[in-house]
């Protein structure tokens, strides 16, 4: 059998190596890993690890992924899309013009905000520019204490 090589403290694609378990599959030894998209642990075996034939704990599926950090491949911080938030235009299908703000069957108007993957709503009514004007409130109230932090935290990394 092969000598052991221990892969403790290294990482491959989004997987630190922990330690070594006991296991051993075939010939591999058996690795404990920390998912550093998620921060899911998972067992794999040395081949596995070493031979990058898995990335991640099965949280990220492209491969294509490895070559940039995450947050500047998918554009996602904390569960909130940083691209998204940071572009004030609307999508395409918005029935308004209006980003976060809709219209419904009744002509009311709801304000709506996404932040870390809740929804909230801002406001309903039938006036539309109070609905705007709810919106842009807590775009900047939330996006900008947001954008302020993540701005700052990418400039510690230059």
């Amino acid at each position: 059998m092969p000598p052991f090589k221990d892969l403790s403290g290294q990482t491959f694609g989004y997987l630190y190596v922990i330690e070594p378990t006991p296991k051993r599959q075939g010939s591999n030894r058996v690795f404990r890993c920390r998912c550093l998209n998620c921060g899911k642990i998972v067992e794999l075996p040395s081949r596995t690890i070493a031979h990058s034939q898995q990335i991640s704990c099965g949280c990220i599926k492209n491969r294509n992924l490895t070559t940039k950090p995450i947050a500047d491949k998918l554009g996602q911080v904390d569960g909130t899309n940083v691209s998204r938030i940071s572009s004030g235009k609307a999508q395409r299908n918005s029935t308004t013009g209006v980003r976060g703000v809709s219209c419904g069957k009744d002509g009311k108007y709801t304000a709506y905000i996404q932040f870390k993957g809740v929804q909230y709503r801002l406001y309903y009514g039938a006036d539309k520019d109070k609905a705007v004007a709810a919106r842009k409130e807590a775009e900047q109230r939330i996006f900008g204490e947001f954008l302020t932090w993540y701005n700052a935290q990418k400039d510690k990394q230059k």
